[in-house]
């Protein structure tokens, strides 16, 4: 566990907003910037979604490795369904200096964005039922420190845009001491 607070982008929202191609987008900029830094999204961590134990514990324990092998900065790109969960995933890693970022899309875009998969099985009505509940909920909650619209958006300047707000918040606000 680290002794000082490490800054941490957690990208979030509802199904088919955009996450994971944000994710990889906030990889590439962060790679040409030089930083020292790991990106872990839950998909490459379990891509069926299906874990054998507690999910949170699993990425503090890849959180860890990451900041041993060196990185000082953490994004992790990991679908949060409502303010409790948030609160659980900052309890779970309480040396992470977390800021919350919610990309946010109009429930009809998710809508077509699930609909336009090429996999029309029980999955995407799944999706698309997620997307009716989930979306709504977290726009109502507003648990997030950065809200981002992915709605017209491609997903370099989602990224651009997330880790803009997040560095002014970072330079922003002072630094606490775990």
């Amino acid at each position: 566990m680290p002794t000082a607070s490490v800054p941490l982008l957690l990208i979030t929202g509802a199904p088919a907003v955009g996450k994971t191609a944000a994710g990889e987008q906030i990889r590439h900029l962060l790679e040409q910037a030089g930083a020292c830094f790991a990106l872990v999204d839950r998909d490459e961590i379990s891509p069926d979604g299906l874990f054998t134990e507690d999910r949170l514990v699993v990425l503090a324990r890849c959180l860890d490795k990451h900041l041993a092998a060196g990185a000082t900065t953490l994004v992790v790109v990991w679908p949060l369904e409502s303010s409790k969960e948030i609160d659980a995933f900052r309890a779970a890693l309480p040396w992470a200096d977390v800021t919350v970022c919610r990309l946010h899309a109009e429930t009809e875009v998710l809508l077509d964005r699930i609909a336009a998969r090429d996999d029309q099985t029980f999955m995407a009505a799944h999706l698309q039922s997620m997307a009716l509940d989930i979306a709504p909920r977290l726009q109502r909650e507003a648990p997030e420190d950065i809200v981002v619209a992915t709605d017209r958006e491609p997903p370099l300047r989602v990224a651009g845009r997330a880790l803009v707000r997040w560095r002014l918040k970072e330079i922003a606000r002072p630094r606490a001491r775990v």
